[in-house]
């Protein structure tokens, strides 16, 4: 009878215990199954990110097509300069003097010296001037200036690895969601960036094509924005 007692108690502790881990798991996995991020929130992440690049990538295009503008119609008045050339940019003076540096040192800038560099910059000013005059093409100068700022005070990167951010997340979603139509509106709207991103860093056409590419990208977004907003909100 103690025996059996005894072996009906462990039983029940037995049981007991059981029951304990049994819940512990089943709050886990609810636990779990709560925090486990939706398909929808994991794209209005990427659509944030992708908005983010848009509107940088656009300052870009803007910039340059003032540049060019400005090149045309502004740069063979006297006493014309990066001040001036600033005006109306997403740059300052210092980002430009920047990027005067960094056009003439191209091929050497990585291995140049802080103070190399620095003495790059103080003249930058007097450089863009003498460029204006003996260049074949002052508007050429004005763009080059802006996209090698771009480039040497990191912005560029930033588009590009706010870009690449975005790319890595779309890739993630479709893997797990491979029949989220969203995933397509998605890889358009980041193709449309990108495209438009490689065009700033290297433009190239006429000044009509220029405005025709700027004006075509905001019409791409506005309406990629439109699109996906409808699916996210």
């Amino acid at each position: 009878m103690k025996n059996s007692k005894k072996m009906l108690s462990v039983l029940l502790c037995a049981f007991m215990i059981l029951a304990f881990f049994a819940g512990c798991t089943q709050k886990t996995n609810k636990g779990s199954a709560i925090n486990k991020p939706t398909k929808e929130s994991l794209a209005k992440e990427i659509y944030d990110i992708l908005v983010e690049a848009s509107e940088l990538a656009e300052e870009m295009g803007s910039d340059t097509y003032t540049a060019w503008n400005d090149g045309i119609n502004d740069a063979d008045e006297s006493g014309y300069d990066l001040k001036q050339l600033s005006k109306h940019l997403h740059l300052t003076v210092d980002d430009l003097k920047l990027g005067v540096a960094y056009d003439l040192n191209r091929d050497e800038w990585e291995t140049m010296t802080e103070a190399e560099k620095q003495e790059e910059i103080d003249s930058a000013d007097s450089m863009f001037k003498l460029y204006l005059i003996i260049a074949d093409s002052q508007f050429s100068v004005c763009v080059n200036v802006v996209t090698d700022a771009y480039i040497a005070t990191g912005k560029a990167d930033t588009i590009r690895s706010t870009l690449d951010e975005a790319k890595n997340k779309i890739k993630n979603l479709s893997n797990i969601y491979p029949d989220y139509e969203v995933c397509t509106k998605l890889k358009n709207f980041y193709t449309k960036i990108q495209t438009y991103y490689d065009f700033c860093i290297n433009p190239t056409g006429t000044f009509i094509e220029l405005k025709n590419i700027i004006q075509q990208f905001r019409t791409d977004v506005r309406d990629a924005k439109n699109d996906l907003s409808f699916d996210l909100d």
